[in-house]
């Protein structure tokens, strides 16, 4: 693929460029349909929350040569059919 071609080639500024791009993407629809203000219909809600589960399992994989912790974390916890519950990638103070 072209994002392994650019890390292959050292241009991890245009590889992370594209890891954001997902990211800002999974952000916009987020903010757009914003799933946590469904009420009463889990069945909307897990439907409205599957192109994000799908981006998070995508940059799971994206970020394996970058951040390869950060990666297993995301794949452990998105990468099943069954979401896990895990504690939080990053620690909040």
């Amino acid at each position: 693929t072209k994002f392994e071609q650019d890390i292959e080639a050292l241009r991890l500024d245009v590889a992370v460029g594209n890891i954001w791009e997902i990211i800002t993407a999974a952000d916009a629809y987020l903010n757009k349909t914003e799933p946590w203000t469904i009420k009463n219909n889990l069945q909307a809600k897990h439907a409205a929350m599957i192109p994000v589960v799908y981006a998070l399992r995508v940059l799971g994989e994206l970020l394996a040569p970058i951040m390869p912790d950060t990666s297993q974390r995301i794949v452990s916890q998105f990468g099943t059919q069954q979401i896990q519950p895990l504690p939080g990638l990053f620690a909040r103070k």
